[in-house]
């Protein structure tokens, strides 16, 4: 009895064995398929990078001297001229006083020359012209008396030396006139002792100007290298500054992106340190060489409205749009095989699956634009074990999977106090 037992068993299970293997030879297994279809994608380059300054500006001593002030620190933003270290020179600061002094003697000199010599000068000389005028008429006179026998010819003498020397006279006042105005060599001497003492005011200027290290425009002070009570030697670097303008973010992305990447592609920035504050940009400028060690290349991404917080050297997550197209014939990017070398994707036709070489174009976290080799509401197989001529049939729809949406976080109000790099005082 047990015997029969054991033998029904036995063949239940062969006959079940066959039906299973002869169900699964007659009908394929089912396997996922996705539709070709149309929508809207957009391909970024995810980067890490740092706020690079456009430039920045060593200033340095011009000259030797100790530190009696520092009246800015790290961070502050200055404006064009604004001092920002200061070094002891009382001994300067008397000769500049000296210089203004002799400086304003010379000018006293030439003003008195014009406001007082050459009116002088005019006065003697209209008075030298009278008297020539007179001596003149004189003499005319005792010509006539000679001609009527009235006065001698040592009167006649007489007047014509008076006229000789009242021309003389005249003379001399004319010469004194051109000396005393504002051609005359008085004034000429006058103004080259102003010339001179102006010109050494200006180099007591100047020393007392390269006593004074100023920001050459607006800017911010990226470092101070001195404290008040320093010494520093000529050439010695005192701060660095980064002027006002526009700020660059650096990133080295892979070097299989630089046939991707383009001068002016739009670029979604976020701060590590300022999660919930993005910002926008713009790729700038893309350097030509590439690292042989690193097979990196640097690219550098200008940010259109600079936030406050940025500091120079912060790390940010760059997100660049490499391309957007709407309407674009896509796939699941799990359905494309060998997509870095010859794409391709596998299709069912008549419960057979089939490889379809395909040119690919965009691609985001879930899809891949289809070029050529597929047209809107083909099907394709999403199941990375069906290799092509495997019997399969159609089976569920595939559903990509969606991204966490994250919910927003709440806006933080400004960090107060510092100026961003490149931001000047208002």
């Amino acid at each position: 009895m047990k015997r029969r037992i054991l033998i029904g068993s036995l063949i239940a299970l062969a006959v079940g064995v066959v039906a299973v293997v002869g169900y699964r030879l007659l009908v394929p297994p089912a396997v996922p398929i996705a539709e070709v279809e149309e929508r809207d994608i957009v391909e970024t380059l995810v980067a890490t990078g740092h706020v690079e300054p456009v430039a920045r500006t060593p200033l340095m001593a011009e000259v030797a001297g100790r530190v009696v002030e520092v009246p800015v620190q790290e961070g502050d933003a200055v404006d064009e001229g604004e001092i920002v270290a200061r070094l002891d020179n009382e001994e300067g600061r008397l000769a500049l006083e000296q210089a203004d002094a002799v400086v304003a003697e010379a000018q006293a000199q030439v003003d008195a020359v014009v406001d007082q010599g050459a009116p002088t000068a005019l006065a003697d000389l209209n008075r030298a012209l009278t008297g020539l005028d007179a001596a003149e008429e004189e003499f005319e006179r005792a010509q006539r008396l000679f001609d009527e026998g009235l006065v001698t010819s040592a009167e006649v003498d007489e007047r014509r030396r008076q006229v000789e020397v009242s021309r003389s006279d005249v003379a001399s006042a004319r010469a004194a006139y051109r000396e005393a105005g504002v051609d005359g060599s008085t004034h000429d001497q006058a103004a080259a002792m102003l010339e001179r003492a102006v010109a050494e005011r200006e180099m007591a200027r100047l020393n007392m100007r390269r006593h004074r290290i100023r920001a050459p425009e607006d800017a911010t002070v990226l470092s101070m290298q001195v404290d008040s009570g320093s010494a520093i030697q000529p050439g010695q670097v005192v701060a660095v500054v980064a002027p006002e303008g526009p700020i660059d973010i650096r990133i080295t992305p892979d070097e299989r992106e630089l046939s991707a990447l383009r001068t002016g592609q739009p670029v979604h920035f976020v701060s590590d340190a300022f999660p919930r504050r993005p910002f926008e940009g713009t790729v700038r400028r893309i350097d030509p060489i590439v690292d042989p060690e690193r097979g990196t290349l640097t690219a550098y991404l200008q940010i259109d409205d600079p936030p406050r917080f940025l500091r120079a050297d912060m790390t940010v997550t760059a997100e660049v749009e490499l391309g957007r197209e709407a309407d674009a014939l896509v796939v699941p990017r799990v359905a494309v095989r060998d997509i870095e070398r010859s794409p391709w994707v596998v299709g069912l036709n008549n419960n057979r699956a089939t490889r379809v070489d395909v040119e690919v174009g965009l691609e985001d976290e879930r899809f891949v634009q289809i070029h050529t080799g597929l047209q809107a509401n083909d099907e394709v197989i999403v199941d990375p074990d069906v290799e092509p001529g495997d019997r399969v049939r159609r089976g569920p729809d595939y559903e990509p999977v969606e991204p966490v949406d994250r919910p927003p976080r709440p806006e933080l109000p400004e960090p107060p106090g510092v100026a961003q790099v490149g931001e000047a005082r208002q």
